[in-house]
Order: C-alpha cells, then sequence, then structure tokens
C-alpha cells in the first residue's frame, strides 16, 4: 500500500510539459495495474457530452474523442464524490458504448473540481477484470486528481490572460479585480488536506 501511494506521488510530481495529462492516465493505469487510465472534461456547454482529454488503454494513449454522459458510470462522479463499480459495471450500464466495446468489467473515477469547487471532469480508471482494492484505488485516484485538476485550472488562468490581452485597459483592469477578489475569498476559506492513509485496505493487488 504505501509502496502504491509512493509511485503515485513520484508520478504526479514527474508529470511536466505538453504532454501532462497523458502521462496522468498513464500513471493511473500503471500503478492500478489496470486496463484503462483516463481523464475526461465537459465537451459541450450544456454538460451532456465528454471529451477523453487523455485516454490510456493497454499501455498505449489513444487519440481523444467525446461521449455522452447520461447512462455511464462517469454521471455519478462528475460534480459529485468518488463512484467505484468493482465488477458487473456493463450489466448496471448496458448504455455504455465504451464498457461493452471493450469487455470492461470495472470502473473506477474521483471527479475533479476547481478551486471554487466548480466541476471540471473526472479522473479514472478501467478494467476487463474486478476490482479488488477500492479503498487503495481510490487513494491513487485522489492523488493523481490533485493534480489532474490544478493543471486544468492553470489552463483556465492561462486562456483568461491571453482573452485579457484582446480587451481594452479599463476592462481589463475590471476583470483582473474580478479574478483577484475571487482568489482572495477562496484562500480565506481554504482547509488544509490530511495526508491520505486508506485503512482496512489489503496490500495485495487492485485487480485480479
Amino acid at each position: 500500500m504505501n509502496d502504491a501511494l509512493s509511485r503515485a506521488a513520484l508520478a504526479v510530481s514527474a508529470a511536466e510539459g505538453g504532454g501532462v495529462f497523458d502521462r496522468l492516465a498513464s500513471g493511473v493505469a500503471e500503478i492500478l495495474g489496470v486496463d484503462i487510465g483516463f481523464i475526461a472534461v465537459f465537451a459541450d456547454p450544456a454538460r451532456s457530452e465528454m471529451r477523453m482529454l487523455a485516454f490510456s488503454l493497454d499501455g498505449r494513449i489513444r487519440p481523444p474523442f467525446t461521449y455522452a454522459l447520461e447512462g455511464t458510470p462517469c454521471a455519478a462522479v462528475v460534480g459529485r464524490e468518488f463512484r467505484c463499480v468493482p465488477a458487473g459495471a456493463r450489466k448496471e450500464f448496458p448504455e455504455d458504448d465504451l464498457l461493452g466495446k471493450l469487455g470492461l468489467e470495472s470502473y473506477a473515477a474521483y471527479p475533479l473540481n476547481d478551486a471554487a469547487g466548480t466541476p471540471l471532469g473526472l479522473i479514472g480508471a478501467m478494467h476487463r477484470k474486478r476490482l479488488r482494492n477500492v479503498a487503495l484505488c481510490e487513494a491513487i485516484l485522489k492523488i493523481f486528481a490533485l493534480r489532474a485538476a490544478a493543471e486544468l485550472e492553470h489552463g483556465k488562468r492561462k486562456d483568461t490572460l491571453e482573452a485579457l490581452r484582446s480587451i481594452s485597459p479599463a476592462a481589463r483592469r475590471a476583470k483582473i479585480l474580478r479574478i483577484a477578489s475571487h482568489s482572495a475569498t477562496f484562500s480565506s476559506g481554504a482547509r488544509c488536506m490530511a495526508p491520505i492513509r486508506p485503512s482496512g485496505a489489503p496490500a495485495a493487488s487492485f485487480s485480479g
């Protein structure tokens, strides 16, 4: 258990550069020993579709794609909480084409939110066999989720700064003040997160 958490912390700190999301998805799959590691974000303003920002399948990064949120286990995760279907995922979600096409048996995912708590997407794992160590799976995904959410929020700030360059100085100052005010409000109410220490979880493999 401690070895897996250490590996996760190392993978998260080492993931840098333009392919950071691919590295995080691959890290999830490798450490959990599962067939798929993924990161998905909202694809449309209505938030009815998701886009696979990073999708590691059988040790290889695959091209991004979109999918409908309704009828998938992701719908119970985004903006909510960790969800795990250790077995029988295809039977529980018969409308999920991905689960059926790839013959996936299990699913686990953790929500991604920005600093204000606004949902951004999710990070997760899927496997063709049963997931056995659910508690440790949650702990690993939580570690990766913190980094993925931070990267997504960094990207949003970068986009905001680029947009500011295209507006008038007065409007730019007003927008910067609004952003600064929001950040200050969040910082004053922020709470420190305690170290993740799953209890009662077997130290054996995650799947079998």
